[in-house]
């Protein structure tokens, strides 16, 4: 999935107008942020990416940025607890 794909999937889970998703959207500024929304993002990534993204680093992402870095490649955002 390319990255104005990824956009495009996040304005739906979070419910948020066409074309209103950058990068830097912090998530815990959006309402629609919520366990649901998080595992609608975690279903997107699997079925998308292959990716399989444990919670305690889903937890660790604070942009929709760092969403697709968990997605699209290996790096992490945080160190385990």
């Amino acid at each position: 999935m390319q990255y104005p794909q990824f956009l495009t999937e996040m304005e739906d889970i979070l419910d948020m107008p066409r074309a209103s998703v950058t990068g830097s959207v912090v998530l815990a500024q959006c309402e629609a942020w919520d366990s649901l929304a998080m595992l609608c993002f975690t279903v997107m990534a699997s079925e998308n990416f292959g990716r399989e993204i444990p919670g305690r680093l889903l937890r660790c992402a604070r942009t929709v940025d760092d969403l697709y870095a968990l997605s699209a490649t290996d790096a992490g955002l945080c160190e385990p607890a």
